[in-house]
């Protein structure tokens, strides 16, 4: 959960579950500088200043001994746990992330990418694509992947893209459970011209401003949302000259 690479995947979270999002309607614009997203990254922050979370990621070694009780990880982190850690198998758990109320719900959104699948609109072969894409999200096929490539390379996990598909995880129930009820519970950002390297360099740079050199979040993050501004007027301008050279 430290400051790094992979800051987007908190930051999206606290964001999403107070209301916010990343960009307006059209992307043309980033969205942070919204009140939702400002209260959501305030309170990203003050994991860090109020309630002292490390700033650097911690690894898994510190929950072998006791100094880690609870990590907030990634999904794919798990294999990690069941092969870096097997004195203590079955002795640990998983839960759906830590969520927010709002409108009277818990909302436990996070982020959670996967692979989309796509037909080219000049490819000659559109039909049998269709047929493959309509065969390969088939839950049984869905789930009889996942479960080979499980059982088949240690320490791996490949989470189906169908909730009825998870019932054929070669996991224990409660883990399933909660693979499936996260992955319900949560998306992933809209994608715009800029680049995922790009938006995740401007969280990293607004928390380094708030969490390290004590920056107000606020400021920190409308910094942020105007450097984003910059780059999708940029990269929109690219977009265009290369669509209009098709």
């Amino acid at each position: 959960f430290g400051i790094g690479e992979e800051s987007f995947r908190p930051f999206s979270m606290f964001v999403w579950q107070n209301g916010g999002r990343f960009f307006n309607d059209d992307l043309t614009a980033s969205a942070w500088d919204e009140p939702e997203a400002i209260k959501g990254f305030t309170e990203l922050v003050e994991l860090y200043t109020k309630y002292k979370i490390p700033v650097e990621d911690v690894p898994i070694e510190t929950f072998r001994r006791g100094e880690a009780p609870i990590m907030l990880l990634p999904w794919w982190t798990y294999g990690s746990f069941q092969q870096g850690l097997p004195e203590l198998a079955g002795k640990w758990g998983i839960e759906l992330v830590p969520g927010t109320m709002r409108n009277g719900k818990l909302d436990q959104t996070s982020w959670f990418g996967g692979t989309p699948l796509i037909i080219f609109n000049k490819s000659k072969h559109q039909k049998e694509a269709w047929e493959w894409i309509k065969w390969v999200t088939q839950p049984e096929i869905q789930g009889e992947l996942a479960k080979r490539t499980i059982e088949k390379i240690p320490g791996s996990l490949l989470l189906p893209s169908v909730p009825e598909a998870y019932n054929m995880l070669p996991l224990p129930e409660k883990h399933r459970e909660v693979f499936r009820d996260q992955a319900k519970a949560s998306k992933a950002p809209v994608f715009t011209v800029a680049s995922e390297r790009i938006i995740n360099r401007y969280i990293q740079f607004a928390l380094n401003e708030a969490v390290v050199q004590g920056v107000s979040p606020d400021v920190a993050i409308k910094k942020a949302a105007q450097g984003v501004n910059m780059d999708l007027k940029t990269k929109w301008a690219e977009w265009k000259r290369f669509i209009s050279k098709l």
